[in-house]
């Protein structure tokens, strides 16, 4: 029976397959005037008036003279029809998560989507259905989950049109509208509790950090004893000392601004994104990869914000500190001799002028300012990102 229908490229029925009762069912997807004619679609309509015969020339034999190719070429309406086509070939092909700028370009596309088909007056709503159902999981993905919800809902109203309200994929529309539904209760449950004062962020996170340290102190010890002694580093109190405090600094900045950044990302290729933009120079300008007095002048706020450097600074002045080369003659100049005959010979030419001036106690306070900053970041993006509901 469903094999009679003509085609329309503006249908005002559409086909839907029931999986569960292996039937074809036709319904009408717009108002039907007495003895008007019931039509679907053989084809993608969203495209050009010479785009359409093609196609259905090619796959059906016959030239359409529906209500709208009946008309004749429209500029207008083939702009339209050809940008619906390209905006949702986008949509088909790119996922919420491939970029973190994505999800909201996305649903610009979307929107403009929609609003075409509202321009054309198409009656098409599967087409709507997927763009609702793309919307509802850009907004997920987002952590918007009340507008997620509200896509969704649209969505629901399609397909309960199109397919019935008993349809399969109508009841799983359902199901995810009563969870996102849910959710987003839940959610505005828990802001309203935080901005009731029930609960703060400043304790969770000291409370989170004191289990860190308690943690890390001994794990710290355990791994880099063993490092410093098979490095060969000097068997002295203070440089050990040293060596393990710059260690545990240097964890436990890398735990804060991963923390920091994984409150406003979702996952761990989001957190990476953002990261590895920053390690990438902080390390490459550290003077650990380049040497000190080969970093161009133009490249040197960045070796002067690296917290690699200063941690590297911090090693190298505790080590070299006070140190005499008893191989090199300190009495031959400069130029004629290639060695360093002190400690502090070698860190002028592997250190900058501040971290000489600052000494290690100055540098480990830096250190302790960069992990500050980065707890206060922490708190910051729990407000901003996780209370307000964008993750």
């Amino acid at each position: 029976m469903a094999s009679r229908f003509n085609h329309s490229c503006n249908a005002n029925c559409e086909q839907v397959w029931n999986k569960e009762q292996c039937v074809m069912e036709v319904r009408s997807c717009t108002d039907v005037e007495a003895g008007q004619e019931l039509c679907v679609r053989y084809i993608d309509i969203r495209g050009t008036l010479s785009c359409r015969q093609y196609l259905l020339k090619k796959m059906f034999s016959f030239d359409c003279v529906c209500q709208v190719c009946s008309r004749g070429t429209d500029d207008d309406s083939d702009s339209r029809r050809s940008e619906m086509a390209c905006l949702s070939d986008e949509l088909d092909h790119v996922e919420p998560g491939e970029e973190e700028v994505s999800a909201r370009s996305q649903l610009r596309r979307v929107k403009k989507l929609l609003e075409l088909y509202d321009q054309e007056g198409l009656h098409d709503q599967s087409s709507r259905l997927l763009a609702f159902e793309a919307a509802a999981a850009l907004e997920q993905y987002r952590g918007n989950i009340t507008g997620s919800h509200r896509w969704l809902q649209r969505a629901l109203q399609c397909s309960e049109l199109i397919r019935g309200s008993e349809h399969p994929d109508t009841r799983q529309l359902r199901e995810r509208a009563e969870e996102l539904q849910t959710l987003a209760l839940n959610q505005a449950a828990e802001k309203g509790e935080y901005y009731d004062g029930v609960y703060q962020v400043l304790p969770y996170y000291m409370a989170y950090y004191l289990g860190f340290l308690a943690m890390q102190i001994p794990w710290t010890l355990a791994w880099a004893t063993p490092l410093y002694l098979l490095i060969g580093l000097p068997l002295d109190p203070y440089r050990f000392g040293v060596f393990v405090l710059t260690t545990f600094l240097v964890l436990l900045f890398a735990c804060v601004a991963g923390s920091a950044v994984g409150a406003k990302s979702r996952d761990a290729d989001g957190n990476r994104a953002v990261l590895m933009p920053l390690i990438i120079p902080a390390t490459l300008f550290s003077g650990y990869v380049i040497p000190f007095d080969q970093i161009p002048k133009i490249w040197l706020p960045f070796y002067y914000m690296s917290p690699i450097m200063w941690a590297m600074s911090i090693l190298e002045t505790s080590l070299y500190e006070g140190v005499v080369f008893e191989d090199c003659n300190p009495n031959a100049p400069m130029w004629r001799r290639r060695c360093w005959a002190t400690g502090e010979e070698y860190l002028e030419h592997a250190t900058c002028e501040t971290a000489q001036k600052l000494g290690v106690p100055g540098m480990l306070a830096v250190c302790t300012v960069y992990l500050l900053v980065g707890l206060l970041l922490n708190i910051r993006m729990i407000h901003r990102a996780v209370l307000d509901g964008n993750v």
